[in-house]
């Protein structure tokens, strides 16, 4: 319920963008274990540009897309 109220109190404000950065209870840890996040977009071009901002933060993504 707070992830739902924030995106929708962050909507409100008509960003260009909203980047969701959760945890996917499970599915994310069976598929590529506890040091690596997946990243699901449905905009195939940010696909890159959170694999690099995940680097450049020290944190490994992997693109679960495509």
């Amino acid at each position: 319920m707070v992830l739902a109220d924030t995106l929708t109190l962050a909507s409100r404000e008509k960003p260009q963008q909203v980047i969701d950065y959760a945890t996917l209870t499970g599915t994310c840890v069976s598929a590529l274990g506890t040091r690596t996040s997946g990243a699901f977009t449905n905009q195939d071009e940010w696909t890159q540009a959170i694999i690099d901002t995940g680097r450049i933060s020290g944190e490994r993504v992997w693109s679960m897309c495509n």
